[in-house]
């Protein structure tokens, strides 16, 4: 049976909401919409006003409070802990890795949703190359992790990863939903000026990814006479045209920018294969969404990929160029997409949390009984 937290009065930092369609922010809008669906009376916090604005309107069952004045690190140290002590909430939530305060909050319990902890796994890629932000994400992690009554990760990779370098114990997983897939029928089609023929990567810029290796395997990938294109799905991919350039394959690289969540899942669904090289994850939501789609995808092995991916997806070497051409060729084969479509549902039906075994679900149950409890014999009933 499923834990009741109707009237439960929860706390989220939606701030993250800010950075819309990256796998945090999604996370982030599918624990305040399955809060609301459960009827717990949810606060968002944000620091602007805008975005409050923004926010009223995404979540209309949500109250929205704006605590402008400071951002970032102080905001959660200064900020937040003044107004939750002032406020009382059962429960606050983190949503983006770190963001729970030092300082004491009252009864209020809080929570922690850790997406990963790479920064602690590839020092040399993320900490010694950016000293000024290495110190604020230690400091902040190092705050967050032990205030946390309960941290919830996306992965039991990632669960793994938190018991190893936090000692914790009381930490649950969460997957994320899939939201938003079409049946096969229902695909919308894409914008005109997309190729008719296309590989799709949606996984950003960061260091890990490797772009800059799958357009040597791309460029493998066309030498031995594939004809799809590569699709670069978001912002910020320029300063790749230079590599495309001198690797001859400027041509048939496609930068499109940033699409809205509809061209996202048509593309998606009529990619040929979705290529996601990443070196370490702690889901990997464009793996489940292609999987959704039935799409065929080629991924590393690394952190959760192999528990998102399971038998239905084609994996590589990310470090070798030649092993993701190889893996493109493969996604690419007769026979692979109905072969995708067939072992996707069992393998999605093992990425889904019950509402009756979530463990964000049933904390938030206890810590509304607990403040019920404690008011009562506040009022000496």
């Amino acid at each position: 049976m499923t834990a009741s937290i109707t009237d439960v009065d929860v706390s989220v930092d939606a701030r993250y909401l800010q950075r819309p369609g990256i796998g945090i922010s999604v996370y982030v809008a599918g624990v305040i919409r399955q809060l609301l669906d459960h009827d717990a009376r949810v606060t968002l916090l944000t620091d602007a006003a805008d975005h409050g604005d923004r926010l009223r309107e995404d979540y209309p069952g949500a109250a929205v409070v704006v605590l402008e004045g400071r951002s970032g690190f102080l905001w959660e140290q200064w900020t937040l802990p003044r107004y939750l002590r002032r406020r009382g909430h059962a429960v606050h939530i983190a949503g983006a890795n770190y963001g729970l305060p030092l300082a004491p909050v009252g009864a209020t319990r809080l929570v922690l949703i850790v997406h990963d902890l790479i920064p602690l796994r590839m020092p040399r890629m993320y900490l010694l190359s950016r000293p000024a932000w290495a110190v604020k994400y230690l400091l902040s992690t190092l705050i967050a992790l032990p205030r946390a009554a309960l941290i919830v990760t996306p992965s039991q990779a990632t669960a793994d990863d938190v018991r190893r370098w936090a000692r914790h114990r009381r930490v649950g997983v969460r997957y994320p939903p899939l939201t938003g897939a079409p049946a096969a029928s229902d695909v919308p089609e894409l914008p005109s000026g997309w190729p008719r023929r296309f590989l799709l990567y949606n996984g950003g810029l960061d260091p890990r990814k490797n772009v800059g290796r799958l357009l040597e395997a791309f460029r493998l990938y066309r030498r031995d006479g594939g004809d799809h294109d590569l699709v670069l799905m978001g912002r910020g991919y320029e300063p790749y045209l230079p590599v495309a350039q001198r690797l001859g394959i400027e041509a048939a690289v496609r930068m499109p920018g940033y699409v809205d969540e509809a061209t996202k899942l048509a593309a998606t669904a009529h990619a040929g294969a979705m290529v996601y090289p990443s070196s370490w994850e702690g889901f990997g939501l464009p793996v489940l969404e292609a999987l959704g789609a039935g799409t065929p995808v080629v991924s590393g092995t690394r952190g959760s990929l192999r528990e998102v991916g399971g038998d239905a997806v084609v994996y590589v070497d990310v470090d070798d160029a030649a092993s993701i051409a190889s893996g493109i060729a493969r996604a690419l084969e007769p026979g692979r997409r109905d072969r995708v479509r067939a072992l996707a549902p069992r393998q999605l039906a093992s990425l889904v949390t019950p509402a009756d075994a979530d463990p964000l679900l049933a904390f938030v149950q206890r810590s509304g009984a607990g403040a019920s409890s404690a008011a009562a014999t506040g009022a000496g009933v």
